[in-house]
């Protein structure tokens, strides 16, 4: 055998020896992926995780994984006004916007932003409702859970940019176990305003809905 023949026949073996290595590891990977399978072990890429392959049936479906436990979020409305909100911390902070007006007894009719700095109309650290970010400055809410928060934070919800109600919210305790999709309220104080005033809900001149004319005094009155 000539030199270049030998040449030709070391760098063959060389490269079986590679692919024998490549392949090795690749089996190697996967009798540790098989193991962690068998132990219950699980292994995460970003919030997507993949459920261990049971022993009888082999699960391929991908299921996100949320986080357990409950909030407990204090929402105060002016002087004297407030509720206590026990929520999913898988709650998205859309959801949760809409629970708080629920518990005031206001109609969701307008849009909303949370400013986690406390300080309202902030830009460091906020979250808008998507339809009024068309240029998606900021994060939204509808992308966001209440893992956000955290134990003590303060921060301020505000609905109807006109009327610019403004909650003040309160972070106070965490509530670890349990899982659940519903927000109760487990303490009330004080009436809830009046979202609309009178002077918003009738013109200065009373109106009869069917003829649209005013109507006239009573005669009587006359």
């Amino acid at each position: 055998m000539g030199a270049k023949e030998t040449a030709e026949t070391g760098k063959k073996l060389a490269r079986h020896a590679m692919e024998d290595e490549f392949r090795a590891e690749i089996d190697a990977a996967r009798e540790r992926e098989t193991e962690n399978d068998a132990k219950g072990i699980f292994t995460m890429s970003d919030d997507v995780i993949a459920f261990p392959v049971g022993k009888h049936k082999k699960q391929s479906k991908k299921k996100r994984l949320f986080p357990e436990g409950f909030l407990v979020i204090s929402i105060k409305q002016g002087t004297g006004c407030y509720r206590h909100l026990k929520a999913p911390k898988k709650m998205k902070l859309e959801e949760f916007a809409d629970a708080i007006l629920w518990a005031f007894e206001f109609d969701n009719d307008h849009a909303h932003a949370f400013f986690m700095d406390n300080s309202a109309w902030s830009e460091r650290n906020c979250y808008y409702l998507e339809e009024v970010d068309e240029e998606s400055e900021f994060p939204h809410t509808c992308d966001h859970d209440l893992t956000v928060l955290r134990i003590g934070q303060k921060f301020k919800f505000v609905f109807d940019f006109g009327d610019n109600w403004v909650f003040d919210c309160a972070v106070l305790r965490e509530i670890p176990d349990g899982t659940g999709d519903d927000v109760a309220i487990i303490r009330l104080k004080g009436e809830a305003p009046s979202q609309y005033s009178v002077a918003e809900d009738w013109n200065d001149e009373t109106v009869d809905d069917e003829t649209d004319e005013e109507v006239p005094d009573d005669e009587d009155d006359q």
